[in-house]
């Protein structure tokens, strides 16, 4: 069930919030974060709420604690859905291209986003392994599935 929140939550962010990458796929980035957390097993993401294995910086998404998580000193949120917004707005600042998925991933890996000469072989692979979403019914519903659980967290918060 976890996989499913994350991809949705992904989907939500992506098409509400981050309209420019809609040349971009959902599965793409859900598969990135499937490679970047071990498929969602590592500490850094179940300590760290941390999705991409993004860094400390002082983007406004970046949690002020000075704990650190990782052999790296990954980056603390203290939510999926800040991890997810330091994604795009990390995306944004390094001008990934958002033309299509393979030329995203290259750019991506052109801005010095991982040191691993196989990451883009380990992306691509669990980019295969990840379902299509083909039919506008499923996205539609993918979408609401997702604002609502947004409004469940928000509603938990509050």
């Amino acid at each position: 069930m976890i996989k499913l929140k994350i991809y949705l939550q992904i989907l939500l962010i992506k098409n509400l919030l981050y309209r420019q990458f809609r040349n971009i796929s959902t599965r793409v980035i859900y598969a990135q974060a499937v490679h970047e957390t071990g498929n969602f097993t590592s500490g850094v993401f179940l300590k760290g709420n941390n999705l991409f294995g993004m860094q400390p910086n002082s983007r406004k998404w970046d949690d002020d604690s000075p704990e650190r998580i990782g052999k790296e000193g990954s980056a603390t949120y203290s939510s999926r859905y800040q991890s997810i917004r330091d994604y795009f707005d990390r995306q944004l600042q390094f001008k990934v291209d958002l033309s299509n998925d393979g030329e995203y991933m290259l750019s991506t890996l052109r801005t010095g986003y991982a040191t691993d000469p196989n990451y883009l072989t380990a992306w691509q692979a669990q980019y295969l392994k990840v379902p299509r979403i083909q039919n506008n019914i499923l996205y539609a519903l993918a979408i609401i599935v997702t604002a609502f659980i947004v409004w469940r967290l928000k509603k938990g918060k509050s």
